[in-house]
């Protein structure tokens, strides 16, 4: 396999949880800032497809096999989960004590 390199636009801030789609044509970005970016990933090259801004700082990020949805966790505690085609969100999950440091996803629940 060849490794390949993808840069994105230059930021100033730290990125703190970035995934990748199955597919590989997504990426996922999100930093200190606040902002989570959806890069779309094709032969090297990156495009900027949509952001939205979150009210804490994301520490873990994950996008379904699908492509719709993303889910991701911050420091604040909450779970939330955004459709990619509207951008509408939802809080999955809440805690005050202990924030969730690493999400993952499974289409089978049993």
């Amino acid at each position: 396999d060849k490794i390949s390199f993808i840069n994105l636009p230059s930021n100033k801030q730290q990125v703190t949880a970035a995934a990748f789609s199955s597919s590989g044509n997504l990426l996922i970005t999100t930093g200190t800032d606040k902002q989570i970016s959806v890069w779309k990933i094709e032969e090297g090259k990156t495009e900027l497809l949509s952001s939205l801004t979150t009210n804490s700082i994301v520490r873990s990020i994950i996008i379904t096999p699908d492509e719709k949805k993303i889910y991701y966790a911050t420091e604040s505690g909450d779970i939330n989960g955004v459709n990619l085609s509207d951008k509408s969100s939802n809080i999955i999950f809440f805690s005050k004590s202990t924030p969730a440091l690493c999400l993952t996803y499974s289409k089978e629940l049993n």
